[in-house]
């Protein structure tokens, strides 16, 4: 590690090509999820943005990188919005999760958002209060957020309180970004695309 990047071991190379210029998650031991950028430099796959600041907060080497997780769902993005991925994390000193997904006509008429298995993995497993906010918005909307059989709920009928103040519409790309504090949950979800 050095000059604010890291090498990416060549074991990993058939991996990590595919996320080329991605920002991607990493988990450090702590549990904790950094944002970091995969860049090719002289033929050599670094992990160069945000790299310091994973080094930083989450006291961690190249050698110490216990998981490397793509957190963002098997969708394609357009250009636009992934630089509205990079322009929220970059905008927050928090550290959180980030959860790419269209929502489905099930999560709207169920009265309950549910998030994937894999991105489950990623949360707490102890059921919490969740305060949701809508990007831009002040109203904040209290949940639960749960886990059983390996996916992570809002429930309590909250989700349907939050889809209708914040007209959230089937079949379109949102941006759930997940914090966690004392126990407690804060989501902020923002439009892929700016309406």
């Amino acid at each position: 590690m050095g000059g604010g990047c890291a090498s990416i071991p060549l074991a990993y190379y058939s991996f990590m090509l595919p996320f080329l210029n991605e920002l991607i998650g990493i988990r450090c031991p702590s549990g904790t999820i950094y944002m970091v950028k995969v860049e090719m430099e002289d033929g050599q796959l670094m992990l160069k943005e945000g790299w310091n600041t994973l080094a930083r907060r989450g006291a961690v080497g190249a050698d110490e990188i216990r998981h490397i997780l793509e957190e963002i769902t098997e969708l394609e993005l357009t250009p636009e919005m992934r630089a509205r991925v990079r322009n929220i994390w970059l905008g927050s000193a928090d550290r959180f999760t980030i959860y790419i997904a269209k929502v489905t006509e099930r999560q709207i008429s169920s009265g309950q958002m549910y998030f994937s298995r894999k991105f489950s993995k990623l949360i707490p497993d102890e059921t919490m209060d969740v305060d949701m906010r809508f990007r831009g918005k002040d109203h904040i909307t209290v949940g639960i957020l749960k886990k059983a059989n390996c996916n992570t709920y809002i429930r309590g009928g909250a989700w349907s309180k939050f889809v209708a103040s914040h007209n959230v519409k089937a079949n379109k790309i949102y941006i759930f970004k997940l914090s966690f504090a004392k126990g407690r949950a804060t989501l902020t979800v923002s439009s892929a695309l700016c309406d």
